[in-house]
């Protein structure tokens, strides 16, 4: 049996990830945001277009049917369309912000800052306070994120000129 102090580890001793300011930061937490987003806007679609929409057709006939004023029951009929529509708007809403959110680069990209900007007015404008917030959230760490990219890649190309060649 060879002593423990003789034996050798194949492992290196040191960290192989570079250290310091030497490694860009990620966009990891904008990932996590995008994605809890999507999920969170995906829920509330499938909530809007099956169990609520059948709830407000069948209430509002059941409400029209007491008034006895079924003649109007095109209107429910064509709210009920106007829901359909809004789920269905929310749906493809989240199934684009899952896609940004799994192609998303490291460079900044106007296309995303209008995307996120244009999802916190539509989710502002409909009263949803979570989508909201995660969309917000996400817009700021956005572009917090591309000036210290932007920075890192300046303070490189710095490091750069003066380096002795």
């Amino acid at each position: 049996m060879v002593p423990r102090q003789a034996r050798r580890s194949t492992r290196p001793t040191g960290s192989t990830r570079p250290t310091g300011s030497a490694r860009p930061p990620r966009r990891r937490a904008e990932r996590a945001l995008l994605f809890i987003a999507a999920g969170w806007n995906a829920v509330l679609a499938v909530i809007t277009l099956f169990p609520f929409q059948y709830w407000f057709a069948s209430s509002g006939y059941q409400g029209l049917e007491e008034a006895d004023a079924l003649g109007s029951a095109s209107m429910v009929t064509e709210v009920a369309a106007v829901v359909r529509t809004y789920g269905i708007a929310v749906l493809v809403g989240a199934l684009l912000t899952a896609v940004i959110a799994w192609r998303l680069k490291i460079d900044h990209s106007r296309a995303v800052t209008w995307w996120l900007i244009a999802c916190v007015v539509g989710t502002f404008i409909t009263r949803d306070v979570v989508s909201v917030l995660l969309f917000s959230v996400c817009l700021a760490v956005y572009l917090s994120r591309s000036r210290a990219l932007r920075l890192h890649a300046e303070a490189e190309a710095a490091r750069a000129r003066e380096a002795p060649v």
